[in-house]
């Protein structure tokens, strides 16, 4: 599939669900190209929610991160979070999807986020619903499978930078005691709550309550 973007790259049909989408005016374009296309889509201030980052409001339901934090990054929550708000981020090229450059991403992790930023969003054309301001956050990863294996010159692969909010699908950076937490709560798990299921031809072990009816068979 060719992106009928100024990058004229062409992707594998299963690739182009992940670094694409189709364009308002017909055809495929990439997410890099959709990104320059909409750079001055800015939405003003005024229309922008603040309250969820604002440190005067209470927080009981939902993570603001905070400098200094350390927090495990999920890969595929992210995957998740880009292709459902792509729409209102603003980032670079290289935050698109920062585990595909750092491999030792998609395993477990621990990072300090070491700097934050607030941006406005930006508008897809006629739309009139919520939107939040945006938290620019740059992680530094201190702990990792595979980070011995960086070389000196690859020592800035540690840092990583992307663009967040408390969306509606669920969060991809998780406090890292939190996340061993929720870790040890699910080992302790009683086997007959869990069942083996086939996804995309790998076999994985997940909770009865997790798995869609669809995965049942008939």
């Amino acid at each position: 599939m060719k992106c009928i973007g100024t990058c004229g790259r062409v992707f594998h049909s299963g690739c182009s669900k992940k670094q694409g989408k189709d364009a308002e005016w017909g055809g495929f374009m990439c997410l890099y190209c959709l990104l320059k296309k909409r750079r001055s889509e800015k939405l003003r201030g005024s229309q922008v929610d603040r309250s969820w980052a604002s440190p005067e409001e209470e927080q009981k339901d939902i993570y603001v991160p905070q400098e200094g934090d350390l927090v495990t990054y999920v890969f595929q929550a992210h995957e998740d979070f880009i292709l459902a708000y792509f729409d209102f981020l603003r980032f670079s090229k290289d935050e698109i999807f920062p585990f595909e450059k750092r491999k030792f991403l998609q395993k477990d992790n621990v990072c300090k986020i070491v700097n934050i930023k607030y941006q406005f969003p930006l508008c897809p054309k006629k739309y009139k619903g919520h939107i939040n301001i945006l938290m620019k956050l740059t992680l530094e990863v201190v702990q990792g499978e595979g980070l011995e294996d960086l070389g000196e010159e690859e020592n800035e692969k540690k840092t990583f930078t992307f663009t967040y909010f408390p969306g509606e699908i669920g969060a991809f950076i998780f406090p890292r005691q939190m996340y061993l937490n929720s870790v040890q709560i699910a080992q302790n798990l009683v086997k007959e709550s869990q069942i083996t299921v086939k996804y995309n031809g790998d076999t994985k072990l997940g909770f009865l309550s997790e798995v869609p009816f669809h995965y049942f068979p008939c």
